[in-house]
């Protein structure tokens, strides 16, 4: 009796074990299906079997010789997406230059959401409730370091873990 309990208590830990390798690896993307954005075009070299017409009416263009207005510099980014559940998110910091425009992307994953939802609040930015199964985007200028806290909508208590913007 005693040997079978064992047998059923180490089944039971294998299983809970290869769960949790299991969410660790799919919330790092690393599975390959998953949270995958839409589907990537595919790009083709042939050419197009039918040219496409152009009109004559229209002017052509001819591009000048003369000195030309330098172009103001385009202003550097970063896009960061992070998956989160109610006890874990997908990346824990993330390393910004003074001055970067930062695309934060927050995706509250299917499973293990509890509470109807996460609002991740720092102290400039606040995500508001995002659902589980969707995602909300917000961009800003990344001055300082930035923490940012999940709550739990229903509950409004904090979870058990930061997603930290470090200055670099």
């Amino acid at each position: 009796m005693l040997k079978k309990l064992f047998f059923v208590f180490a089944a039971l830990l294998i299983i809970v074990f290869s769960l949790l390798v299991f969410r660790y690896f799919y919330l790092k993307g690393m599975l390959g299906f998953g949270f995958q954005s839409s589907p990537r075009p595919s790009l083709s070299l042939s050419p197009s079997p039918f040219p496409s017409p152009v009109d004559s009416s229209l002017p052509l263009f001819t591009p000048s010789i003369g000195p030309s207005l330098s172009p103001t510099p385009a202003q550097k980014g970063k896009l960061v997406t992070v998956d989160v559940d109610d006890t874990a998110a997908g990346m824990y910091v993330i390393n910004v230059a003074s001055g970067t425009k930062v695309t934060f992307t927050i995706n509250v994953v299917n499973f293990n959401v509890l509470h109807g939802g996460l609002d991740l609040r720092s102290e400039k930015i606040s995500t508001g409730n995002v659902l589980p199964g969707s995602s909300k985007t917000v961009e800003f200028i990344f001055d300082k370091n930035l923490i940012f806290t999940p709550f739990y909508f229903d509950t409004n208590t904090a979870a058990p873990y930061t997603i930290k913007f470090n200055l670099i």
